[in-house]
């Protein structure tokens, strides 16, 4: 029969539809009834077709079926308007805020994603190659991930879905836990990609140190030109730790007789003295050996201190280059001191380091210069005498 009527039409489709077993009833099903009612009818007589509703030509584009396709991706894994908002606002380098994006939709070409997609890739994890390499696996239940997560601010937990532990720590997790959330797994995901392309394994604290020291780049080069001038004069000063972490200045000077003079100065967020320690030691002539030694004779004395949270400060840029590198072939002495901090650092989660300039680090090269004649001395809280002007010009430019 003609169908020129809503009417007709929903007389007709009660019938029809109730041969599938979809329609028992007209009035048992009103809502149907209804939308049925509100189809504008063509005035000419045409057979039934398919059509694309997003747009009024009824023409399928790309455009509007991506976007349908991710509007049901965001409802199916709790990833509203909202959320998307929360996640783009997390001030990061856009390439991380896109490395994010693509592992919340599900796109991060790891291999079980390869896989589905009929790449021919191993099934095994690229890192550790005993487990499937899912996300969930490669940026939090891998061995590798684990150990990264452990020396950060984040922590590790158990979970079992990568998405919803994104959006809880999105959703409640501070500032500097959002962006370290992004940061390492970016971090992790490049950590992955240098054992792909270049079979390098890299230790734990290379991966924070990258996600670190990628953020702290980024951020200073956001700042406006004056206040550039300002970061980079600060940068050059002593500046104190947040509160309940520690800063530990570390600083060698030549003596003679082939001796170094060590010196450590532990201090808290209020730039006051916690402990420190001065000694001489015999060496090679080589400062940078001295640097290398003084790290590790400072690591291993923060051992036996009841402190956690501890950066140590060092003006040597060669030493923490090294500490970075993931090169742990022992050809040199140096070398092989370098590869001593590793593993002290491997034991000390809680302890990381970075580079300053001499003129932020004076009052730690002021104990080394002092081992010559006080050698073998140690404090608390009460510094010796002779470090007080060169802590009160520190404490003076905290304010």
């Amino acid at each position: 029969m003609p169908l020129h009527s809503p009417s007709a039409l929903v007389e007709h489709s009660a019938i029809v539809v109730k041969l599938t077993g979809l329609y028992e009833e007209p009035p048992k099903n009103l809502h149907a009834s209804a939308a049925i009612q509100q189809i504008p009818l063509s005035m000419r007589q045409q057979s039934d077709m398919w059509y694309w509703n997003q747009n009024r030509l009824g023409v399928y584009k790309v455009k509007e079926g991506y976007r349908l396709a991710i509007d049901e991706a965001d409802h199916q894994f709790y990833l509203n308007d909202d959320m998307w908002e929360r996640i783009w606002k997390v001030k990061v380098p856009a390439k991380v805020n896109f490395f994010i994006w693509r592992v919340l939709r599900g796109c991060l070409p790891c291999n079980f994603n390869l896989r589905k997609r009929k790449v021919e890739v191993q099934d095994a994890c690229i890192v550790c190659g005993l487990f499937q390499e899912t996300e969930l696996h490669l940026l939090h239940d891998c061995t590798h991930a684990q150990a990264v997560w452990v020396s950060s601010i984040i922590g590790w937990e158990p979970i079992h879905d990568l998405k919803i532990w994104f959006s809880n720590l999105i959703m409640t997790g501070t500032h500097t836990q959002k962006e370290e959330l992004f940061m390492l797994s970016w971090s992790l995901w490049h950590s992955r990609n240098q054992v792909l392309w270049q079979q390098k394994h890299e230790d734990s604290l290379v991966v924070l140190h990258r996600a670190r020291s990628t953020l702290q780049q980024w951020q200073n080069a956001q700042l406006k030109p004056k206040e550039n001038v300002v970061a980079l004069a600060r940068n050059r000063q002593w500046i104190a730790p947040e509160i309940g972490k520690f800063k530990c200045n570390i600083d060698i000077a030549i003596l003679t007789n082939s001796r170094f003079g060590l010196g450590f100065i532990l201090r808290n967020h209020q730039g006051l003295c916690e402990a420190g320690k001065i000694e001489a030691i015999y060496g090679n002539a080589d400062p940078t050996i001295g640097e290398a030694l003084c790290f590790r004779e400072a690591l291993s004395w923060l051992k036996t201190l009841p402190y956690h949270h501890v950066t140590v400060e060092t003006d040597c840029q060669v030493v923490t280059k090294a500490l970075i590198s993931q090169d742990n072939e022992v050809l040199s002495y140096f070398q092989s001191i370098i590869v001593d901090c590793k593993a002290l650092l491997n034991e000390l989660p809680n302890v990381s380091f970075r580079f300053v300039y001499r003129s932020a680090n004076h009052v730690a090269h002021c104990c080394a210069r002092a081992a010559g004649s006080m050698s073998g001395l140690s404090w608390g809280v009460c510094p010796p005498n002779f470090l007080y002007e060169t802590l009160m010009m520190d404490f003076n430019n905290m304010r």
